[in-house]
């Protein structure tokens, strides 16, 4: 069996990394990982593993907060002059048509359903596109 010169061997080749910090540098690393998972992770563990009755608890009460019933308010008394108002959810939805119909003297409406005059209309470019000519009409 061959022996390796006193310069090769493991002891040897690995008694840099021993004396460098290196060693304290991995170890601080996991540390400090740990520390932060472990940190990022109570919340968890705790409704997990060491409370998970009051994680219950927590879960219902966020939920009633989150969607708190509605107070009932005393509302007037209606009287003989009111006329009534019709309650938003009383309305009867309209069709696109009817409403269009409806609005059709708005401006809005006026934009948007008037055709165009046949001067207005860009003619069709040719094979060559567009000229800059056709695009600037002022000179």
């Amino acid at each position: 069996m061959k022996t390796l010169p006193d310069e090769h061997t493991p002891d040897r080749l690995i008694r840099m990394f021993s004396k460098s910090r290196l060693a304290f540098g991995v170890v601080l690393a996991l540390v400090i990982h740990v520390l932060l998972i472990s940190l990022g992770s109570v919340n968890y563990l705790r409704d997990t593993f060491i409370d998970p009755e009051g994680a219950a608890e927590r879960k219902k009460a966020l939920a009633a907060a989150a969607n708190p019933e509605p107070v009932p308010t005393a509302t007037p008394a209606p009287t003989a002059e009111a006329t009534p108002v019709p309650s938003a959810t009383a309305e009867v939805k309209k069709s696109e048509d009817e409403l269009l119909k409806e609005r059709s003297d708005s401006p809005v409406v006026k934009a948007i359903t008037e055709t165009a005059k046949p001067d207005e209309i860009p003619k069709v470019p040719g094979d060559e596109g567009m000229s800059l000519e056709d695009t600037n009409p002022t000179r």
